[in-house]
């Protein structure tokens, strides 16, 4: 079958949803059954699950970050940060949370519409964002992780953009300009904004105040990227330059100067200060109405082992329910190639179903397909379709692993393997000299199954291959890199020296810098500020506005 896709059963769980429920399923690849958990989750998201898949504390086990996307204030939700306990079982985190003047952070988690993970400062630790609002209490902040201990988890709360109440928020982390800092895009909507419905824009990491972020603008009028909500955004690097692009879709308005419908692939400019252009190809002259705000409500994966990132975008195309698969032909092309199953309110997901090797193709949301459902099938489902083309072998392990303490950091480097693809990303791990893990690494380390990913996600390094890691304490580290594939699949590990950071290296700069006192000083971008400028600040976690400063 061209494309390699086969339907062979209309529901992943044999069953259609009549109630919005949460609840954990487990896979077993001898039966290639789905099985529910029967202890019920402490988290339940009725309404447009956000669920974030990460090990915030370090302990090895998998963590779930739940939110709804609506940003609902119902009672029956149950929101936050959720710690695993290895055996599929969780429970809820009571984290910590200041400003950075050390005043109380306290909101409700129900205010927050999306979340995702990121390590805004290069110290191993995962940090989060947070996007919503309730009311006119914007809760738009990065929660920056400062545990030192996985049994509690401690944070810092810095706003970050507090020019917009956004929701049903898509956030994407990403290094966009390979500096070697994390940067993130947004797409959303937005409440109480005349003229202004919808919000895309990417925020850079400032290396001269690391994990602090400046907004870039590229979503205003007459700017390259048309603003978006309720569709889909990821990121991939799909012409193949090692320069990670963006995949946009979504509603339109008027104001962002294209109020239609419409999805398109941005290409990296490969700059200092990230830019992009849209680039023409079928996937750009299909035009699908997602109606989601889920993370994964698009599959971007190497869906024909051929190294590039491909597309499977399926929702209704002139009101009619399907999809379609884009091959992608190296350079950014996404070709059509067959059509698959489309549904509204979706994420899709790729499960290895049939434990050949080979990702699967599973999406779960409000399908009236004709071409796969009956009318009595229609309604919430989840529809499998497997792929019938050859299973792909591991990629090939980093090579000539390097580790040099200087000053700013330790500048962890290897080589990318002859057989790896410039837009294959990396993975590492970094543990003490205990051999405590310090990093959240999603995937196996060492033992038979080193390596094996725990999630689909591209390896948080990106397309570099160095890393500086910014220890905070003295000691002997070890550490490890692996090779992340289009498809997902890692690689094993290859183990790098071992490097010895001293006190004195931590006293004069190695460590990044954060400052946790009570003068501290943001603008409305989140940038902390060496003092105040004239007009609306943020002290102490207020706008606060002054007026007699002298420029």
């Amino acid at each position: 079958m061209a494309g390699g896709l086969t339907i062979v059963q209309n529901s992943a769980t044999n069953e259609t949803a009549t109630n919005r429920i949460s609840y954990l399923a487990t896979f077993a690849p001898t039966t290639h059954k789905w099985t529910k958990v029967t202890t019920t989750p402490p988290f339940k998201v009725t309404g447009s699950p956000s669920f974030v898949p990460c090990d915030i504390n370090n302990d090895g086990n998998m963590d779930i970050i739940a939110f709804d996307q609506t940003g609902s204030d119902n009672e029956d939700n149950h929101e936050g940060i959720f710690l695993g306990k290895g055996n599929g079982t969780f429970e809820e985190a009571a984290p910590v949370i200041p400003y950075p003047d050390g005043s109380n952070a306290s909101f409700d988690y129900r205010a927050v519409c999306n979340a995702e993970v990121i390590d805004i400062d290069n110290d191993a630790r995962l940090d989060i964002i947070l996007v919503g609002h309730q009311g006119e209490t914007n809760c738009n902040v990065i929660l920056h992780n400062q545990t030192t201990d996985a049994s509690s988890l401690t944070f810092v709360a810095e706003p970050f953009e507090q020019d917009y109440l956004l929701r049903e928020a898509i956030i994407q982390p990403a290094d966009f300009n390979n500096d070697g800092l994390q940067d993130f895009a947004i797409s959303a909507l937005v409440d109480d904004k005349e003229g202004q419905l919808r919000f895309t824009d990417v925020y850079l990491n400032n290396p001269e105040q690391v994990g602090q972020f400046l907004r870039l603008g590229l979503g205003e009028r007459g700017a390259n990227i048309k603003r978006k909500s309720n569709g889909a955004l990821q990121v991939a690097d799909f012409n193949g330059d090692g320069w990670l692009d963006i995949m946009l879709a979504g509603l339109g308005e008027q104001s962002s100067g294209e109020s239609a419908t419409r999805q398109r692939i941005y290409i990296n400019q490969a700059t200092e200060t990230p830019s992009f252009k849209a680039i023409s190809c079928d996937f750009q002259t299909d035009i699908y109405t997602l109606s989601s705000a889920a993370n994964n409500s698009a599959g971007v994966i190497d869906w024909d082992g051929d190294g590039d990132y491909d597309i499977l975008l399926g929702g209704t195309k002139s009101n009619v329910y399907g999809g379609m698969l884009y091959l992608n032909d190296g350079k950014g092309q996404l070709k059509r190639s067959t059509a698959i199953p489309g549904a509204t309110g979706a994420s899709i997901i790729f499960p290895d179903y049939n434990g050949d090797g080979r990702k699967d193709f599973v999406v779960i949301g409000h399908s009236e397909d004709k071409n796969y459902l009956t009318t009595e099938q229609f309604g919430d489902n989840a529809i499998l379709c497997y792929n019938l083309l050859s299973a792909p072998s591991r990629p090939d392990a980093p090579l000539a692993s390097t580790a040099d303490v200087q000053e700013g950091g330790v500048c962890l480097a290897w080589q990318a393997a002859e057989t790896a693809h410039p837009g294959f990303t990396y993975e590492v791990y970094i543990k003490d000299e205990a051999g405590n893990l310090l990093n959240s690494t999603p995937a196996i380390i060492g033992g038979a199954n080193d390596g094996i990913r725990k999630v689909n996600r591209l390896g948080r390094i990106g397309t570099r291959t160095e890393w500086t890691f910014r220890p905070t304490k003295p000691g002997t580290y070890s550490w490890g890199v692996q090779t992340v594939d289009a498809a997902y699949t890692g690689s094993v590990f290859t183990e790098g020296p071992q490097f010895t950071v001293t006190e004195e290296d931590i006293e004069t700069g190695l460590a990044p810098a954060f400052s946790n006192k009570e003068e501290t000083i943001y603008n409305l971008l989140g940038q902390r500020l060496a003092k105040p400028h004239r007009g609306v600040n943020i002290h102490k976690g207020q706008k606060k506005t002054f007026k007699n400063i002298k420029l």
